[in-house]
């Protein structure tokens, strides 16, 4: 989007020089007008190079072009396809300092006058410090020692118009969280909450069926056994007064039915009574227990470093979900693993511990939700307001995960 405004800005600046003379009115203007653009927005546009706002704007802008002195010798090509250009050539990503000497650097290998002491000394301080070549820009690399690490508003300096300073976490600045991936962690937060709601309701229900279908069952049971002994043991003792008396007494089976009757009452009522009860506690899940320590990390940036060699960092990323039950990539992420957005790579050969689909190593999941091992990312330890940035060279100190 950013590429895609600069070229219609640069657009219009050519169609204003090479067409508009504000000394000419607007019917000889319009009979030179490009073809490319039709006679309503050309008004348009003439009455905005005209209006005291343009042309306010305009005097401003060549004032602030004259004090540009750097220029680059790549013509129209982007520092991004020089980069690419060169990671060809040298067979592995360039750093910054080289992909400033060559872009300052015409076609027969004489540099620009204005990019040769940056570029003198670029190569001076390589010779005398050979270890900044290992570091990266959240490191303070060669670039920034000779040319200092605070970046532009908006852009990083070689980088061209793609990353900005939150992107790749540049010393001394804050770095938030992109509206993207907020919304997509708040998203990923409502559907894991709303799935355990649903897991409690459904185990809450199961429990109480069960508890229901033993009591059913019991109170099946129980009443049949309890009839059964009762009448045996009143027809024995009907038998015996039958034997001594030699008549049937009517009071006596009134009394026997009325007993009988109660009996039942308050069985019913006992029933009615465990029926209203609570029911039986539902055991916890212990299994939440360790994943308890990790919900903090959803929505921290994260430095990923190498599965072989554990100071070597590849890529810089945010976590948005830590649960254990998520799949991705048609794997479920287990207790060792945590969701992971790359945004920014910074060894583009690293192999993920998980390849899927496509991807299978860091420079395939720029931008993309991989796995990867709480044990080899460390959180930044930079304070922003929504989200830890990527820690400098100035002494910053980094949290392992556990």
């Amino acid at each position: 989007m950013r590429t895609a405004g600069r070229k219609w800005k640069e657009f219009k600046a050519t169609l204003k020089w090479l067409y508009f003379n504000v000394e000419l009115c607007d019917e000889e203007v319009t009979e030179s007008q490009d073809n490319r653009v039709n006679d309503a927005d050309w008004k348009t546009l003439m009455d905005y190079w005209r209006s005291p706002k343009s042309q306010a704007r305009t005097e401003i802008a060549k004032v602030n072009r004259a004090k540009l002195e750097l220029h680059h010798t790549s013509g129209s090509i982007s520092y991004a396809c020089s980069k690419h250009d060169l990671a060809v050539e040298l067979g592995c990503p360039p750093s910054r300092d080289e992909l400033f000497i060559k872009t300052h650097t015409r076609k027969n290998g004489v540099a620009s006058a204005q990019a040769q002491p940056i570029i003198n000394q670029l190569k001076e301080i390589v010779e005398a410090r050979p270890e900044l070549k290992e570091r990266t820009i959240q490191q303070g690399d060669v670039f920034a020692a000779v040319c200092g690490e605070m970046e532009p508003r908006g852009y990083v300096r070689v980088m061209g118009l793609g990353p900005t300073p939150q992107d790749v976490g540049t010393p001394g600045l804050k770095c938030y969280t992109p509206t993207r991936l907020q919304m997509e962690i708040l998203a990923r937060k409502k559907a894991e909450s709303e799935k355990a709601a649903l897991e409690k309701c459904l185990d809450e229900m199961q429990a109480r069926m069960d508890w229901w279908e033993q009591r059913e069952q019991e109170r099946v049971e129980t009443p049949r056994s309890n009839v059964g002994s009762n009448s045996r043991d009143h027809a024995n003792t009907r038998s015996d007064e039958i034997d001594e008396v030699g008549h049937h007494d009517d009071q006596g089976e009134e009394e026997y039915a009325s007993a009988d009757n109660e009996y039942y009452e308050e069985e019913n009522q006992n029933l009615l009574g465990r029926r209203h009860a609570a029911a039986p506690p539902i055991p916890t899940r212990h299994n939440d227990a360790p994943r308890l320590s990790h919900d903090t990390l959803v929505g921290k940036d994260v430095i990923l470093y190498a599965m072989l060699r554990s100071d070597l960092p590849v890529a810089k990323g945010t976590i948005i979900s830590t649960n254990p039950s998520t799949v991705l990539g048609g794997q479920i992420l287990g207790r060792q693993f945590c969701e992971v957005v790359v945004n920014v790579v910074l060894k583009r050969d690293a192999i993920l511990p998980r390849p899927y689909a496509d991807m299978e190593t860091m420079a395939d999941a720029n931008m993309m939700s991989i796995a990867w091992p709480y044990k080899r990312l460390k959180v930044s330890n930079k304070a922003s307001p929504s989200s830890q940035g990527t820690t400098g060279s100035g002494g910053r100190s980094q949290l392992r995960c556990s």
